[in-house]
């Protein structure tokens, strides 16, 4: 987990969003499965600590091996570390989980079909969904912490992670590594984020005005809630 501190007051936020999405499956079903998607057990240590201790809910943690090999995650607190695709999660029926979650992932997957046949698993696999994602038109670009970055061409990107350690990146060791860590990501706008979950709200996380990041939420009978493609929609 990320030690910068403003960065976790913005995530503190946004799970105590999350949270009220469990709290009202736990009073009115008593108990509530989660499917956490691209995630991890240090995001549920950091801020989910006493739903590990709840003996009502589940959490599977469904994810790429830490060190991209095919062997299994270590055991750690009451989780179930799963290996596994978020394009492709045919292990699980429709609705198998009361909530799929992800935090910052869709945009890790890779281009357009990539993160449609994402969108569609999290909504299948989930009676609710809450999916979050950094927004394209926030000034600093969140994974390399640039002003602006976002908004460079591909080939100059790359230049970029050769010649610097920016963000959570170190330098480049090589062109090769540097294309690969120009295209690790794939920031959405509005728009993009609406098409890929057309029945769900989309809500704005709000710094300083501007819009940090995009929330979907949506399945379950949830009704679309009013100005949901507008910002002024907020957490």
């Amino acid at each position: 987990m990320t030690t910068d501190p403003l960065v976790n007051t913005f995530r503190e936020k946004r799970f105590a969003f999350f949270r009220s999405f469990v709290d009202s499956a736990l009073s009115s079903k008593g108990h509530c499965r989660i499917l956490d998607v691209g995630g991890s057990d240090a995001y549920w240590r950091a801020y989910g600590g006493d739903l590990l201790d709840d003996k009502r809910v589940s959490i599977t943690v469904l994810n790429i091996p830490k060190d991209q090999t095919d062997k299994p995650w270590p055991f750690a607190c009451r989780l179930e570390l799963v290996v596994g695709d978020a394009r492709s999660m045919q292990q699980y029926a429709d609705g198998a989980f009361d909530i799929a979650h992800s935090n910052s992932v869709i945009e890790h997957v890779g281009r357009w079909q990539d993160m449609l046949a994402m969108a569609r698993e999290v909504q299948r696999v989930g009676q609710i969904h809450y999916v979050q994602t950094p927004y394209f038109a926030f000034p600093i670009e969140p994974h390399t912490k640039i002003l602006l970055f976002q908004y460079l061409p591909e080939r100059l990107k790359y230049r970029v992670h050769l010649a610097l350690s920016i963000g959570f990146y170190g330098r480049a060791r090589s062109v090769n590594h540097a294309m690969e860590l120009a295209q690790h990501y794939y920031l959405l706008d509005r728009k993009q984020f609406a098409a890929l979950f057309p029945m769900s709200s989309i809500y704005s996380e709000i710094v300083f005005g501007l819009t940090k990041s995009l929330v979907a939420v949506g399945g379950n009978g949830l009704a679309v809630q009013r100005y949901s493609n507008k910002r002024r929609l907020a957490i």
